[in-house]
């Protein structure tokens, strides 16, 4: 089957057996660039928002079981995704994406109740995805180029490119075979702000990392690294990480 997408306000994915495909196996995107970001309050429907994902198997050898971006300029909110199954072979569990060219701004993200078998990284955030992707540029010189080569060039002015992740709540997840629990980077001026997780249950070969985090809650977790690691963690302020 091939990759399934939410996009529509209100539109819930509840596919009917198993997804397997060589992408994100359900991928949220709310528009690319200045073209989505300068509709944000004037048209409702660049935004992705009121979507509930539950009762799926997921098979995948590139990307994740759950991808939100890594087209996050139109935003994100109210997400809820529960009762999921990712099969050995897909690289992350949960995965948030953006650039610094992007920006747009994901709230209210609810996803628990999953059990991951094999998932190299169960929860993968990185706002500095595939540069060569992220930062595409025309080549010098190009004449008579198509139309959207430019909507896809066309960044997010500066000010505003920079992505914002806030009020996540993650638990009741458990995973088995995993190479490193945790990766999960932002950048210093825009952190990942408020996230709750707990209830997990997670069996890696190394703890892993989480950076350019605010406000978060740690509890009831249980990481099983191979090597011993705890999570390290770098400019994580005001945030609460059970031992």
């Amino acid at each position: 089957m091939t990759r399934a997408a939410a996009a529509r306000p209100g539109s819930p994915v509840t596919p009917a057996g198993d997804i397997a495909t060589g992408d994100d196996c359900i991928s949220l995107k709310s528009g690319r660039g200045a073209e989505a970001a300068s509709q944000i309050g004037t048209n409702p429907s660049i935004t992705t928002e009121d979507v509930t994902i539950t009762n799926c198997t997921f098979a995948d050898n590139i990307f994740a079981c759950i991808g939100i971006g890594s087209e996050t300029s139109g935003g994100f909110h109210n997400i809820e995704a529960f009762n999921l199954i990712a099969l050995a072979g897909v690289p992350s569990g949960v995965l948030f994406k953006s650039s610094h060219t992007r920006g747009g701004t994901a709230s209210d993200i609810r996803i628990h109740d999953l059990t991951l078998e094999g998932v190299a990284i169960p929860i993968h955030i990185t706002m500095n995805w595939n540069p060569s992707y992220s930062y595409a540029t025309l080549p010098p010189g190009s004449k008579n180029v198509p139309s959207y080569w430019i909507t896809l060039t066309t960044k997010v002015p500066e000010q505003k490119g920079l992505p914002h992740f806030s009020n996540v709540h993650i638990w009741n997840i458990k995973a088995t075979g995993a190479t490193q629990a945790f990766d999960v980077r932002a950048y210093s001026n825009a952190t990942l702000d408020n996230f709750q997780i707990n209830g997990l249950n997670v069996e890696a070969k190394t703890a892993g990392v989480i950076a350019n985090a605010k406000n978060w809650t740690l509890t009831g977790n249980q990481i099983n690294a191979a090597d011993g690691s705890k999570l390290s963690l770098t400019d994580v302020i005001n945030s609460h990480v059970d031992p």
